[in-house]
């Protein structure tokens, strides 16, 4: 076996050379007394009066640009009680390519929850990214990175050496540290950088108590054989100021003789800085209702889970509305009370409450615009290869971005949580609890998905823990390819949809111009502001509503619906779209954006729920029609008066009391006839059997969702009803 850290030193820390004070004043000194790596760190005294702190010039400049880096930052400050709360005098770090050149980042702001490893802060910083950016110090190249620095100004008078720097380390961007070969474990990967003093401590993985802490990407094999095995272990990968990708678990199997196992092991995302767990998130708002041109806020219609500081793309989502923002273009958000945000052009101005965006609210009807926070920095776990074997049992996949699997993985047991999309291919999930979504309305968290006969005895659980967008899909299928699927006992919890296949209307007489009302063939369910898909499942009329197109509901009764652009038009029911009823007289559908599948493969689909799990809510795409339904199967044992079964009896069963032929067939060898049934509710059958020789015999029974099982026995020359 090896483990093999991706990093590279620039410099150890273990003399001055190159050191210097950003005030100047006293130089740097070498600190024997508290160091992370070898034996020193190189440390200075900032005071009240002087923002300041150590840092280091190189050599040689190293491009950070053209292969995004990492510069793995190790910071000391042994009196953490003492940092500002103040950002301008907060925990800082710099990197640039000079002392004039540089961008700044604050790494820690007040004394709170200060996370000690030894006392070490240790943060992934990638420069390119400009969401996290404080400040800038001249013009920084990234091609020619040479220059890190760290500092902070103390709220009190303290130690004469209150802020440290020890060894210099970057990673680039998906890399972090590798385990080839046998007999590999997480903790062979903490050896090889905390416990190597000497050519390792780079930051990767570290330990606290009985958990592992991880900055970058562990990666698991390569090409040639892998073996690695591990159980009860606990992996918190850390978002620090590092972009999507930068973090997470890569695990190749491609050898037909690779074996992968976690058992029992705990994978979670946390954020380094800042705390909290980070999520991904995106929101959308009505840009003449939820635009406040007077204080510059937007006010979102539900819970946004934003806070202050965070980099956000706005999109005009296709409209033309013009409210002072432009399409694609990056903010920073303060948040103003519960709801409402003001958006900065910088992360300064966010914190300072200074500059806010001019914007201006459009005529209405307004259109549904968004803001999505960037970027998505969970932690990620992909595998690739298909010719060894990777099994998860009973493990905690928690706050990550995507999990990525082969057709040689099998997740078994355990929970998925915070997660925002699982690319299953033709893996195994077996028993495993899904749970806090990160999607959004109209979106799956299994997707693509073909193989939904791979997916048994599991939970999904759409409801978001963290916030109160629990939106989205819990699959998407993408292929007709193996229908009727199989739905082995999987439950879906808060998965709505007013019906199995969406909600009818008919163009003619359900459409009411005058109102723009719609009047559904039945009670819809839906509530005001919920998310709908409109269908004209595959006709030509035309009722003023775009196919495929998202819309949003005001319930005016039971039976009556207005459509919007927006969710606050819908929840206000103000700015109703312009129906028009078809000439043809079709039947259109309103689907849910939040049902437990969506249908998108252009064809037709059988699920059949079995094992008392449950018949799912659809969402049918253009060209898709599902049936959903419960299935059991029913098993009739037929044996003679010796207790020996009876190939080839004719068994019928009928309803009862109709007489209405459900199935008919002839037992097995093993004396069986079995068929399957779909359930919707208890129902009572008779059983008829026959065979040469022997008199006719009849059954009663009841099927129910557990299917049903008649075992009787044949008697010659004598007649028998049996109970």
């Amino acid at each position: 076996m090896a483990v093999v850290l991706d990093t590279t030193r620039l410099n150890d820390a273990e003399a001055t050379t190159n050191w210097t004070k950003i005030t100047g004043g006293k130089a740097p000194t070498l600190n024997p007394d508290q160091f992370y790596q070898g034996s020193n760190s190189i440390s200075v005294k900032a005071t009240t009066t002087a923002f300041d702190g150590p840092e280091y010039t190189h050599t040689a400049t190293t491009d950070f640009s053209t292969t995004p880096q990492m510069w793995l930052a190790k910071i000391l400050c042994p009196v953490p009680g003492l940092i500002s709360t103040t950002r301008t005098q907060a925990f800082i770090a710099r990197i640039g390519s000079s002392s004039t050149d540089y961008y700044e980042y604050v790494v820690h702001a007040g004394p709170t929850s200060y996370p000690a490893i030894r006392a070490w802060l240790i943060v992934a910083v990638d420069p390119n990214l400009v969401g996290f950016r404080d400040g800038t110090g001249g013009t920084p190249d990234l091609a020619n990175v040479d220059y890190f620095a760290v500092a902070f100004q103390p709220t009190a008078s303290t130690l004469s050496e209150n802020i440290a720097q020890d060894a210099v380390d970057y990673v680039q961007v998906g890399q972090g540290s590798i385990h080839t070969g046998s007999a590999g474990t997480f903790n062979l990967f903490r050896i090889d950088d905390e416990d190597d003093t000497t050519n390792g401590r780079a930051g990767v993985i570290y330990s606290i108590d009985d958990e592992l802490f991880c900055t970058a990407v562990l990666r698991i094999g390569d090409t040639n054989l892998v073996e690695f095995s591990d159980s009860n272990q606990s992996i918190v990968f850390l978002s620090g100021i590092v972009d999507e990708g930068a973090i997470g678990l890569t695990v190749n199997i491609t050898n037909a003789s690779s074996d992968v196992d976690f058992l029992t092991c705990r994978f979670k995302t946390r954020n380094s800085i800042f705390g909290g767990n980070p999520t991904k998130k995106k929101h959308f708002f009505d840009t003449a209702l939820d635009v406040d041109g007077g204080a510059e806020t937007i006010t979102f219609a539900h819970a946004h889970g934003f806070t202050t500081g965070d980099y956000v793309q706005y999109s005009d989502e296709g409209g033309v509305d013009t409210i002072g923002l432009t399409d694609t273009n990056y903010y920073w958000v303060r948040v103003t009370g519960t709801s409402p945000i003001t958006l900065h052009p910088s992360r300064a101005d966010a914190f300072a409450n200074t500059n806010a965006l001019d914007l201006t609210a459009a005529t209405a009807p307004g259109e549904n615009h968004s803001i999505s926070a960037e970027p998505d920095n969970r932690a990620f776990m992909t595998v690739t290869g298909t010719g060894g074997a990777f099994d998860a049992d009973s493990c905690i996949f928690d706050t990550f971005s995507s999990i990525t699997l082969t057709s040689a993985c099998t997740i078994t047991g355990g929970f998925i949580i915070s997660l925002g999309n699982i690319d299953l291919s033709t893996g195994t999930l077996d028993g495993v609890s899904v749970t806090s979504q990160t999607t959004g309305a109209g979106e799956a968290l299994l997707d693509p998905l073909t193989t939904p006969n791979n997916i048994k005895r599991s939970s999904f659980n759409r409801l978001n823990g963290d916030f109160t967008f629990g939106w989205g899909h819990a699959m998407r299928l993408t292929s007709t390819t193996g229908s009727p699927f199989t739905l082995d006992a999987l439950t879906f919890e808060n998965y709505w949809s007013p019906a199995d296949n969406g909600w009818n209307f008919h163009t003619q007489t359900g459409v009411e111009p005058t109102t723009d009302v719609i009047t559904t063939d039945a009670a819809h369910g839906f509530s005001d502001g919920d998310a709908v898909f409109y269908n004209n499942e595959g006709g030509t009329d035309t009722v003023g509503l775009t196919n495929a197109a998202k819309y949003y509901v005001n319930a005016i009764t039971t039976t009556t619906l207005s459509i919007h652009a927006t969710q606050s038009a819908a929840e206000g029911d103000t700015s109703r779209i312009a129906l028009t009823d078809g000439t043809g007289g079709e039947t259109h559908s309103l689907y849910s954006g939040n049902a437990a599948v969506f249908n998108d493969s252009g064809g037709d689909i059988t699920l059949n729920s079995i094992n008392l799990g449950d018949v799912p809510s659809v969402r049918n795409g253009t060209g898709s029609s599902t049936t959903a339904q419960y299935q059991v199967t029913v098993t009739i044992e037929v044996k003679n008066t010796a207790g020996n079964a009876i190939e080839g009896v004719r068994v019928r069963v009928e309803t009862d009391p109709a007489g209405t032929l459900i199935s008919q067939g002839s037992t097995n060898a093993s004396g069986i006839y079995t068929f399957q049934y779909v359930y919707t509710a208890d129902q009572d059958v008779i059983v008829k059997a026959r065979l040469k020789g022997y008199n006719f015999i009849r059954a009663s029974a009841t099927i129910i969702n557990t299917g049903l099982i008649v075992p009787f026995t044949l008697i010659r020359d004598e007649a028998v009803n049996l109970p």
